[in-house]
């Protein structure tokens, strides 16, 4: 009988990564700040990570996303000058790790193996991003490993073709497990224990069914992590998210105000990753530092009414699409 999903995603993976980080104290320390510190309203003297939005143009129209929902119309690319500034801040206040995305492919910008190359050179622990995996050559494969990657997270949702193709629209499931298994193969070549290589399928329409078939099949690659996770409700138009078809009945803390700083391609800077049409603005790079915006009363306003579950109140929380952030029967 095979594992449960939990068990093969939840404490296995756990366990590879404590064995292949076990050695690695400052990124230790960094989770435990990042899974404690929230709950116990301890504000960490700079945020612990900071997205850095390339781009928020995408090469995809996935059925679950704001670009499959129609919601991104001006597109356009981060200023290699501005980028190089938002480094340079997080390098200076002790920044642990950076994410370069947020709403758009990361691979679409023709600097992105120059701003991980920089990240790194800037004393960056960790340096990653999210991608669909398609719009790269071997080569630009090759500059993101020679640049330091510490991480790469490929969405693959589906176990096969016909599932992939379908929730990514515009994908091509078969590029993308060549460009996956090219990221493996010259890792290996290389003996390189970077960048982790994660592959995550979300439980959309279709893929619900096909859990083991994907972990079958990723583990027999050897990747580095493995995640199947719950389906979001980005897509409901009714004010509120829902989980297993229920609807929520409050709301509860969120923790992403006390771990993260956004900053977005023109420099807007958000205090969530789910604040996808910009609707709180709290600082921007090209007039504050990331400093003064971490401490910026707006900021300490915002985290009062989030400590007092006060969610309802805020407009990017109103009707967050992240399940963790209400309360379910």
């Amino acid at each position: 009988m095979k594992s449960s999903i939990s068990d093969k995603t939840g404490t296995g993976t756990r366990l590879s990564n404590f064995w292949k980080r076990k050695s690695e104290y400052s990124y230790w320390l960094y989770r435990f700040k990042w899974n404690y510190y929230p709950s116990l309203r301890i504000l960490n003297c700079a945020p612990l990570h900071v997205d850095i939005e390339v781009t928020d143009a995408c090469n995809l129209r996935c059925i679950m996303c704001i670009h499959g929902l129609g919601g991104v119309t001006d597109v356009g690319f981060i200023d290699r000058a501005l980028a190089v500034k938002a480094i340079d801040q997080c390098s200076e206040l002790g920044v642990y790790s950076i994410k370069f995305n947020f709403r758009g492919e990361p691979l679409l910008h023709p600097d992105i193996a120059y701003f991980v190359r920089y990240a790194k050179e800037k004393n960056i622990m960790e340096v990653q991003f999210n991608t669909n995996g398609l719009p790269i050559s071997k080569q630009g494969i090759e500059e993101l490993i020679d640049a330091g990657l510490d991480r790469i997270i490929f969405s693959v949702d589906g176990a096969n073709k016909e599932t992939y193709e379908r929730i990514r629209v515009g994908g091509n499931f078969d590029r993308l497990l060549g460009n996956i298994d090219t990221f493996l193969d010259i890792k290996r070549d290389k003996c390189l224990k970077r960048p982790f290589i994660r592959v995550q399928m979300v439980k959309y329409y279709g893929a619900e069914d096909e859990a083991d078939q994907f972990i079958d099949y990723w583990t027999n690659k050897k990747v580095d992590n493995i995640a199947i996770i719950q389906k979001q409700d980005r897509e409901n138009k009714e004010g509120y998210p829902l989980k297993d078809g229920k609807r929520p009945t409050g709301r509860t803390f969120c923790e992403q105000p006390w771990q993260r700083l956004n900053v977005n391609r023109d420099g807007k800077v958000l205090m969530c990753c789910g604040d996808w049409d910009r609707k709180v603005i709290v600082g921007d790079l090209s007039e504050q530092t990331l400093r003064e915006i971490w401490k910026s009363r707006r900021l300490k306003s915002l985290r009062s009414k989030i400590s007092k579950g006060m969610l309802d109140k805020i407009p990017s929380c109103k009707n967050c699409f992240r399940p963790t952030t209400y309360r379910w029967d």
